[in-house]
């Protein structure tokens, strides 16, 4: 069976995917085990993964086929070419993954509509120090095909929470240097309480359950951020 994997994995590996023998992932919980067993150097890193099926986060327990596609998740890091083109049309939420840069400008014009009174914009970006370092760029790996469908779920969820117009998400990936904006939340409401509540909440979201890494780089090395479990992972240099 082929495995994919990302972020601190990817980086460990050196591959995007392992092939493990059949017998031995019928299971997530059989999977991860064995890589434990055959891989102990990521021991800690794996006990706090998650897997996919077929771009889905499943249960440990839930069985895996061979034709399935497989995912290993590491905790996330709480993003196609050239510019990301926005298409402003009726739905009421658009969310990518791109690799250019994010059109702000864009975003608050599908965001704006007349039923909104209130829009509210969340710019993050790539800043200078971290954790006592000096930072030189960030970069961003992503299970892009699922990312961008647990965006749109997040999107749905808030379109059902609160009562807001609507919603836009876009995260970029690839390597971004000090200043460059990694993501732009836009969501309009016809009131500000809804905009401010519902643009918090997709950030703690896109945090804990978006497939998306980063990487600090340095002058001297570089290693992944937001996995508090990676001891035992060498930094690179």
């Amino acid at each position: 069976m082929r495995i994919l994997v990302f972020g601190p994995l990817r980086d460990y590996f050196d591959a995007d995917a392992i092939d493990v023998p059949d017998e031995v992932a019928g299971t997530p919980n059989a999977l991860l085990q064995y890589l434990t067993r055959v891989y102990p150097d990521v021991k800690n890193l794996l006990s706090h993964c998650r897997v996919a099926r077929n771009g889905e986060y499943i249960q440990h327990d839930d069985e895996l086929s061979p034709t399935d596609e497989v995912a290993i998740i590491p905790p996330v890091s709480g993003g196609a070419d050239a510019d990301a083109d926005i298409d402003v049309d009726e739905s009421p939420y658009l969310c990518q993954i791109t690799q250019g840069q994010i059109d702000i400008a864009r975003l608050l014009q599908y965001v704006h509509v007349p039923t909104a009174g209130g829009m509210v914009l969340f710019i993050g970006a790539v800043r200078a120090h971290s954790h006592g370092r000096t930072v030189h760029a960030l970069e961003y790996d992503a299970y892009i095909p699922m990312a961008e469908r647990e965006l749109t779920k997040i999107a749905a969820d808030v379109c059902q929470r609160w009562d807001v117009t609507k919603v836009a998400i876009v995260h970029r990936i690839g390597q971004l240097k000090v200043g460059d904006v990694s993501i732009v939340i836009a969501v309009s409401a016809p009131h500000r309480v809804a905009a401010f509540e519902a643009s918090r909440y997709i950030i703690e979201r896109i945090k804990t359950d978006v497939p998306i890494w980063k990487r600090e780089i340095y002058a001297d090395g570089a290693r992944w951020i937001g996995v508090a479990t990676m001891e035992g992972m060498k930094e690179r240099s």
